[in-house]
């Protein structure tokens, strides 16, 4: 079992875990165990990202189809990511990425942030277990909406629940020199949590990605 101190937490970064196919570069990568001089890990963090999609006209939110992603590209941001609105015409589906040509108009969107002015220290939650058959995180944001200076919603606080479970294949990769190494587990998926009250399984559909344990080592200390 893992416990990660706030900070360390990164959702949705990009790396992934296994070597490359031999000529696709990265050498010196080995598959399997680090070597046992390496000792003990000496910092950790997992990385993954979590979809949910849901189609329909909700109370109170704009449009026809509504995504939520949860990430973070810095890590001492601990969590983040969007929630956006769009109505979509018969037959199409909502692009994640907004840049992406699609007959769908964004409607509206919040942000998800770590919220910073949580003083309640004791019931955040970061656990998961060496093999990445289940990671728990159970952390305190503040959702705002884009619009929110000019007189839209004001932010709302609550909490940020997952319960991820994997079941697949377990990678282990590591590399000369860096005293670090990954391990991925393949078929991860969202058994649990909510966003502010609403449960992440009452979605229409949700999905995890990107689901990586990176450790670093000191062989020296």
């Amino acid at each position: 079992m893992g416990a990660l101190a706030l900070g360390l937490l990164v959702v949705g970064a990009p790396a992934d875990a296994g070597c490359p196919e031999p000529g696709q570069g990265a050498p010196g990568c080995h598959s399997g165990p680090v070597p046992a001089e390496w000792g003990e890990p000496t910092w950790e963090h997992v990385t993954f990202v979590v979809v949910a999609r849901q189609k329909g006209y909700l109370p109170e939110r704009l449009g026809n189809q509504h995504l939520t992603e949860v990430n973070t590209w810095d890590e001492e941001g601990v969590v983040a990511g969007t929630v956006r609105d769009w109505f979509c015409p018969a037959g199409a589906v909502a692009p994640l990425d907004p840049q992406e040509a699609s007959p769908c108009r964004l409607r509206a969107t919040s942000s998800i942030d770590y919220d910073h002015s949580y003083v309640w220290p004791g019931e955040t939650v970061q656990r998961w277990a060496p093999t990445l058959r289940y990671v728990n995180v159970r952390l305190p944001v503040v959702v705002t909406a884009a619009d929110a200076d000019a007189g839209g919603a004001g932010p709302q606080r609550g909490w940020l629940s997952l319960r991820l479970k994997a079941d697949g294949a377990v990678t282990q990769s590591w590399y000369d020199g860096d005293h670090a190494d990954a391990v991925e587990r393949a078929g991860a998926y969202v058994s649990g949590g909510r966003l502010l009250g609403k449960p992440w399984l009452a979605t229409e559909s949700v999905t995890v990605d990107t689901y990586v344990l990176h450790r670093e080592y000191d062989p020296a200390g």
